[in-house]
């Protein structure tokens, strides 16, 4: 069974799903892909596998205020 963690932190996160858990990282709001890319590359040397899915979540632009 996957390991899930529940995060509710009010800003942007990047998460990486793969079979067994979920990587989540706090991420600027103007994050590239480029960014997230050396983010995976990084990621891909310490686990096997490729993930699942890749989630960005972005705040509205009005509770950033």
């Amino acid at each position: 069974m996957p390991r899930r963690f529940i995060d509710r932190a009010p800003d942007h996160r990047l998460r990486f799903v793969y079979n067994d858990a979920v990587v989540s990282f706090s991420v600027a709001s103007d994050v590239t892909f480029g960014e997230i890319a050396q983010t995976l590359d990084c990621l891909s040397s310490e686990r096997e596998g490729n993930p699942v899915a890749i989630d960005l979540t972005r705040l509205p632009r009005i509770m950033l205020r």
